[in-house]
This record gives C-alpha cells, sequence and structure tokens, in this order.
C-alpha cells in the first residue's frame, strides 16, 4: 500500500499564507486538533496555482503530543505540509475536484511531522462541498 503513496502537492494552512496567494477563505472555519493517527477532515478549495497544483486550506492544523506517539511533536502552528495520496483513486478524485471546494480527510502518521515545513498529510478520501 505504500507503494501507492503519491507525494504531489503542497498546501498552505495560515491566513497568511492564503493572503500572500491572494485568496480569501470562503467559509469560517475551526483550527483542527488531532494526536498523530486520528483521523481528521480539512476543509479547502483545490485550485491550481501558477506553477504547480496546490491545496489551500482553510483551517489550523495542531498536532498535539500524547504518550503513544512521542515521535509526534507539538505543532502549533503548520505552515506548509506536503499532502500524499493514500492511493491512485484518491489523487484522481483530487484532480477532478480541481477548482471546487473540498473536503479532505486523513492522518499525520508519526514521524511525518518534523517542524512547521516538514508535515506529511495523508489523505484517505476527498469530497466537494456543495
Amino acid at each position: 500500500m505504500k507503494n501507492l503513496l503519491i507525494h504531489v502537492f503542497t498546501y498552505c494552512l495560515i491566513g497568511s499564507a492564503l493572503n500572500a496567494h491572494g485568496m480569501t477563505p470562503k467559509y469560517p472555519y475551526e483550527p483542527v486538533t488531532t494526536p498523530c493517527l486520528n483521523e481528521v477532515t480539512l476543509v479547502g478549495e483545490a485550485i491550481m496555482g501558477e506553477d504547480k497544483f496546490m491545496v489551500r486550506l482553510q483551517a489550523d492544523l495542531t498536532i498535539i503530543e500524547t504518550a503513544n506517539t512521542p515521535e509526534c511533536p507539538s505543532i502549533p502552528s503548520i505552515k506548509v505540509v506536503f499532502l500524499e495520496f493514500q492511493t491512485k483513486e484518491v489523487l484522481a478524485t483530487f484532480n477532478d475536484l480541481l477548482g471546487s471546494n473540498v473536503s479532505v480527510v486523513g492522518s499525520v502518521q508519526p514521524g511525518k511531522a518534523i517542524d512547521t515545513n516538514q508535515v506529511t498529510f495523508t489523505a484517505t478520501g476527498i469530497s466537494i462541498i456543495e
């Protein structure tokens, strides 16, 4: 299954990054707090950048450290994360929804949150928000 993980996109999680790219959030949001391995849902917009695909999420993702996941540090303000897809089907769904508001479900695995610029979010599902 790990061979199917496709590491492709970068997305920004904070308002300053969104503003720097000229995107105004369309939905109010609450910060997301999760220990590693817990499933979380992030809401955002799949868009095409000038030179690469990206997802800009309208939420702050905070990882809290737990006794069971010592390798996943507490990060109060993640700025940039890498998005990888668990299957080719999830990647295809993402590509189909470019330009739409989407809900991305997935998790941050142990060892995938090193610092605010080295966080990998594994997407297990993506759906459109009507």
